[in-house]
């Protein structure tokens, strides 16, 4: 494997995982509450969701590869950072909060 692959596969994955991250941290500065077992679902979800659209892009032969690479991790990079935001129980207004303890 060349430098080059390194690079623009180290690229791809800070692309696809940076923007969930990043609404995770946000999420844990405002509400003090950690996401990290929601990070644990999004992140390797976002993987193989990736992962299955370029080959399905592959198997159906569209013609620009490096096109279509980008466009799906970018696409799956910003779904995960909206089911990050959204499964947050603290970003969510219609969540029932009825069982949750009282706040000190």
């Amino acid at each position: 494997m060349s430098v080059f692959t390194i690079i623009v596969l180290s690229v791809l994955a800070s692309i696809l995982c940076l923007p969930a991250v990043l609404c995770a941290l946000v999420l844990k500065h405002r509400s003090g509450a950690g996401v990290s077992r929601l990070l644990w679902l999004v992140l390797p979800s976002q993987m193989l969701i990736a992962v299955g659209l370029a080959l399905l892009a592959q198997y159906i032969g569209l013609l620009n590869p490096a096109g279509y690479v980008l466009g799906i991790t970018v696409v799956v990079s910003l779904a995960g950072a909206i089911v990050v935001v959204l499964g947050h129980r603290a970003a969510n207004p219609s969540f029932k909060r009825d069982w949750l303890p009282p706040a000190p």
